[in-house]
Formats: structure tokens, sequence, C-alpha cells
């Protein structure tokens, strides 16, 4: 799967307005050194080195440096847009990134399935054994802190309030991807029968619980919550499951755009044949 740039492009000025005026040079492309990130010091562990295979696909790279395989010449407008790197062993990801006066731009990414995630039964995918949590979520600290998302909390809390094209641009940063529904269900095997909410609780919460600590119900393969907690997006836009709030609505229909305290995601990673 290969990812469009989404780079913001300058505005195009109707023929009846007056010509820019001299700011309006800020908006244009400028000349930029693109580094794939060699690697940083996070929690005193070495991450997301970057390999001889990582290849910068977008934006389209004038020039690569000999001397080192991480540095390319591109020309980016200033201001967000997100950046595709593809990475031997994974799908290509996606890493939002903001430009301003800088000349050099240092991608950083992460690597392909995280440690936290477990295979599918009878494929060759990987879905992560928890819903996306709220300290999974505070690492993603180059996007502006998500409108809605309540402060606080467990850090092990289920990350809420995500709509579909946010959903799918975290698994993408991630270098996955949202699971299929077949692979959805194959994770969450046979379901039990009795009625679902917050798994472990006897009645209705006011709120996702926290992932730690839970044993039950687990999928055939380990994976949690796929009945309760969240209902989670899948890549056909549908939701599944149940959530604190609900009963298991198996899978079921939603608007693209629904933003909801009920509604979150769970990441799949294409992990080869």
């Amino acid at each position: 799967m290969w990812f469009a740039l989404a780079c913001a492009a300058p505005p195009a000025a109707a023929p009846s307005l007056p010509a820019p005026g001299p700011d309006a040079a800020e908006d244009l492309p400028v000349d930029v050194e693109v580094i794939l990130d060699p690697g940083t010091w996070v929690d005193g562990t070495w991450t997301s080195a970057s390999g001889p295979d990582d290849v910068l696909v977008a934006p389209a790279p004038l020039a690569r440096e000999r001397e080192s395989f991480v540095r390319y010449a591109a020309r980016i407008a200033p201001g967000p847009g997100v950046a595709v790197v593809s990475r031997a062993g994974c799908s290509p990801v996606a890493v939002p990134y903001e430009l301003d006066s800088v000349t050099t731009l240092v991608l950083p990414y992460p690597a392909c399935a995280p440690v936290d995630a477990l295979p599918v039964p009878g494929g060759s995918v990987q879905l992560a054994r928890t819903e996306l949590t709220r300290a999974e979520w505070a690492a993603w600290s180059l996007f502006e802190p998500e409108p809605g998302v309540p402060e606080g909390g467990p850090e092990d809390t289920p990350v809420a309030w995500l709509d579909l094209a946010r959903a799918r641009a975290w698994c993408a940063w991630q270098g996955g991807r949202l699971p299929t529904r077949a692979e959805w269900e194959a994770a969450r095997g046979s379901p039990s029968g009795e009625p679902v909410w917050n798994a472990t609780r006897e009645r209705w919460g006011d709120g996702p619980q926290p992932v730690s600590g839970r044993s039950a119900p687990a999928g055939p393969a380990g994976h949690l919550d796929l009945v309760g907690n969240l209902a989670e997006w899948l890549d056909d836009g549908a939701v599944a499951g149940g959530s604190w709030s609900s009963r298991d609505l198996g899978v079921a229909a939603v608007p693209p755009y629904t933003r909801a305290d009920t509604i979150g995601v769970r990441c799949a990673w294409d992990v080869g044949p």
C-alpha cells in the first residue's frame, strides 16, 4: 500500500483577486535536506534506527547524497505534511512533519510491528494485543493533541474520539494499517454469547477501562477486548465489537467522520507469508 503525500500546497489565486503580496513567498516550496532518522535515545533505549533499505518515497526526492543513504534533497512547501518512507520487511511508513523556516527536515519513524502484537490465527498478520492506549498516543508528538480526547487518566486507558481518517493515519505512522473484517473476526474467535461490556465488569461502566491486568475475554491468540471496552475501526470504515456502554454489536456501519467515546483503534501489521 502506498500513501499519497499530504504536504500543503500553495493555494491557487483566483484570476479576479489581486496579485499576492510579499508574504506569499513564504508558502512556496523550498529546497530542503531530508534526513531519515538515524536513531534516537528514548528512555535509555536506541530506537528507530534507519536501515540501508529505507527509502524516501514522498515527497519525491530530487537527489540522494552519495556518502549516506539517509540524506536526500527535496522541494517542500512550508507547513504540515506527511512523508512516506519505505521500510524493508513492513508496509511503507507515513511520517507527519511540520516544516517551518529551517532547510533541514529530520523524519523520525518507528519500527514495523510493535512488541505488543500477536499473530492472527490462520493468517500472516499481527494484531495489537490491546486497543491504542494513552501512552502510545502520547508518543505521536508530531501531531497536535487530538481535539476531544480528554486529558489525564491512566496511561493504559484506551484512546477514543478518533474518526476513521485519524485511525488510519495512526496505524500508517506505526507502519501498519487497520485490520480487515476477516482478520478482526479471526482474532476474536467465536463470541462467548454472553452480554459484553467492559469484559470484567458485571454492569455498564462510565468509560473505557485500563488494559493492564486484564485476562478475559481473550481471543484464541490472546488479543484482549475484541468484544468490549471500545468498539474498533476496521479498514472498510465499519466498527466492530461492543464498548463500555453497549453490548457486543458485531460489525456495524457508521459515517467515517464519527468521533465517539465508545470507538477506538487497534492496528494490524503484515508480517509476510
